[in-house]
């Protein structure tokens, strides 16, 4: 499949030069979204000789590798943004850089309860693989409207995710293991490596209760994101 750069700009500025972090998130018809993350590709390219059917010689692509910037929905996010998270003050404006895989969408339209609601991710974790060292997900409008209301924070939502997301030795066997020898048996073994591994985000518009699981290169251990103050 291969990585794009997700591109996440937070702060003030997002906003100053028209990112779009609601509606269509990752569609057409944004300016500010398109031109940052073609640019941003068009480096790699550039830099790193790294094009389609040369360098780059991915079995699908996504499409992700040809733009991929976004921001938050500042209308619907009740916690600290991903700067804020990661040190950074609420007005400091940052950007972060994922090796991200194609999202995998996860939709649930029955349910306001937020374990209902969490329980819907579990298969789209499974389908990274387990021990992930990190993990985008991006709740929409909808979904989080329903934590906030029951009051569920970030950290509360990690630590379900954790403890949601496990599978025997034995039922890993079956999924995205790499070659070789490999842990057997009724042990546990968690989607990832710890609570602070799933990165959340509000994003995505408010006409429906589509958010999305994305997975990083080689297991978020292979690659880490990084965040950097915008000077």
């Amino acid at each position: 499949m291969g990585a794009g750069i997700l591109t996440l700009v937070t702060g003030p500025i997002a906003k100053e030069i028209g990112l779009n972090g609601g509606i269509s998130l990752f569609g057409p018809g944004h300016q500010a979204n398109a031109t940052i993350g073609r640019a941003l590709r068009l480096v790699v390219i550039n830099c790193t000789g790294s094009r389609s059917g040369e360098i780059d010689k991915a079995t699908l692509g996504h499409a992700g590798k040809y733009t991929w910037c976004i921001t938050e929905n500042e209308d619907f996010r009740p916690w600290p943004n991903t700067g804020e998270d990661r040190g950074f003050s609420k007005n400091t404006n940052t950007v972060s850089v994922f090796a991200g895989l194609s999202p995998i969408q996860v939709s649930n339209h029955s349910s306001q309860d937020p374990e209902n609601i969490l329980g819907s991710f579990r298969d789209a974790l499974f389908a990274a693989g387990p021990n992930q060292g990190e993990i985008v997900i991006i709740f929409c409008p909808e979904h989080v409207q329903s934590f906030k209301k029951a009051g569920w924070t970030k950290n509360q939502i990690r630590d379900f995710l954790y403890e949601m997301a496990v599978r025997t030795n034995d039922e890993w066997g079956f999924g995205s293991i790499p070659p070789g020898p490999r842990p057997t048996g009724s042990e546990i073994t968690h989607s990832a490596l710890t609570p602070e591994s799933f990165t959340l985000l509000v994003g995505g518009g408010a006409a429906g209760a589509f958010s999305c699981v994305i997975p990083l290169w080689a297991g978020g251990v292979g690659s880490q994101s990084v965040t950097k103050e915008l000077i």
